[in-house]
């Protein structure tokens, strides 16, 4: 009656052999690297969303203000956020009103995988919300032109991402 598997003196034999151990890792690898590339596609896309999104804030908030004050902001380029400065939209930009005085600052985008270029370095919207001129931003990282996206600022002054047309070079 020892032998008997259900008998309470029975020994039970608990773990995994090695070969169980074996299977598993190697059938776990395999998932992982055909997962990884999806993976990393999702954190690129996550982060360009972010980062279109922090934009369109920052400009909507500008075109917000400028209502609110009824008077003129600006947005521009900025690597310091205390002042505006010929350069890449990607090293920072400054929210500051008609008196210079900086309502907000964002900092740099990861210059070794993204950048963020429009046509000037800065931006004013009027005491009514609109701007002088239709802005467009081209936003880039890594992956090239077929991943790019634009933000458009029509002449009232509203934000919008383009959704049908991406850039087609960038830098």
């Amino acid at each position: 009656m020892p032998n008997n598997r259900f008998h309470p003196s029975a020994k039970r034999t608990l773990g995994f052999t090695v070969i169980e151990i074996v299977v598993t890792l190697a059938v776990s690898l395999t998932l992982i690297s055909l997962a990884y590339p999806s993976f990393r596609t999702l954190t690129q896309n996550s982060r360009m969303a972010a980062q279109i999104n922090d934009l369109i804030a920052d400009l909507n908030y500008t075109r917000s203000e400028a209502i609110k004050r009824r008077a003129a902001v600006t947005i521009c380029t900025s690597s310091d956020g205390a002042t505006c400065s010929a350069g890449n939209w990607a090293n920072g930009r400054l929210i500051r009103d008609a008196n210079l005085v900086a309502l907000r600052y964002r900092g740099a985008l990861d210059a070794t995988t993204d950048t963020l270029t429009s046509a000037l370095s800065s931006y004013s919207y009027d005491s009514k919300g609109g701007v002088a001129v239709a802005i467009s931003f081209k936003f880039c990282d890594v992956r090239g032109a077929s991943f790019g996206k634009f933000v458009n600022v029509n002449s009232i002054g509203q934000a919008a991402l383009d959704r049908v047309s991406p850039p087609a070079t960038c830098p």
